[in-house]
């Protein structure tokens, strides 16, 4: 499209990412306090709200970072690898590195 980058999320009203995780909880016989979830943007907040564990990643969005219940490292240093390595192979805390690499979301903006 001209005049810089768009990216769209088309679902039916009331449904987000938060009622996705819900149902795969229930048809797996799960809990949503059994859920771990890792998002960045704005189509993640219900997801991140629902989930027992959720993490943003460092290079997310404010709205991101609010609704969630840890930040780990940007996706850019693999900050869910570690979080992965964390919970499940008894690893080091996953955490953000505290290295400054800008946001991609707001290099998108910029472009607008």
């Amino acid at each position: 499209m001209p005049g810089g980058w768009y990216s769209f999320d088309i679902v039916r009203g009331g449904i987000d990412k938060g009622v996705g995780l819900a149902d795969l909880c229930a048809r797996m016989g799960l809990t949503l306090d059994d859920a771990v979830a890792a998002g960045d943007s704005a189509n993640d907040i219900g997801m991140l709200k629902a989930a027992g564990l959720s993490c943003c990643m460092a290079n997310g969005t404010p709205e991101a970072k609010a609704a969630a219940k840890r930040v780990i490292g940007d996706v850019r240093e693999d900050g869910l690898a570690a979080l992965i390595e964390e919970l499940w192979f008894d690893g080091p805390k996953a955490e953000p590195s505290g290295k400054t690499l800008g946001s991609p979301w707001e290099a998108m903006e910029e472009q607008k």
